[in-house]
């Protein structure tokens, strides 16, 4: 079995969510091309004070879509998904 590190980036990503007095639940992600993915379940909420090391402070929501998962911040109004741009063969 080959394990990989993934390298990441911010990227920013239009989101519906249902905004009410119990939080927020983030329902659609929309990428800039167009593309949207319905996010199935939210499995964890966290708040996260360097988002993937860019220094930003936001609230991390582990959430599914489709058969994965994957990592939503909203960070000052705005969302952010963590695009994985490159990956690197972990050395024994």
């Amino acid at each position: 079995m080959r394990l990989y590190t993934y390298e990441r980036e911010l990227t920013e990503v239009a989101v519906e969510a249902l905004w009410d007095r119990g939080g927020i639940e983030p329902l659609r992600i929309r990428w800039a091309d167009g593309r949207c993915f319905d996010v199935d379940r939210v499995h964890g909420v966290t708040g996260d004070f360097d988002i993937l090391g860019t220094g930003r402070a936001g609230i991390r929501y582990s959430v599914g879509v489709g058969n994965r998962r994957c990592d939503l911040w909203l960070s000052r109004g705005r969302w952010y998904v963590g695009k994985i741009v490159g990956r690197t063969p972990k050395l024994p």
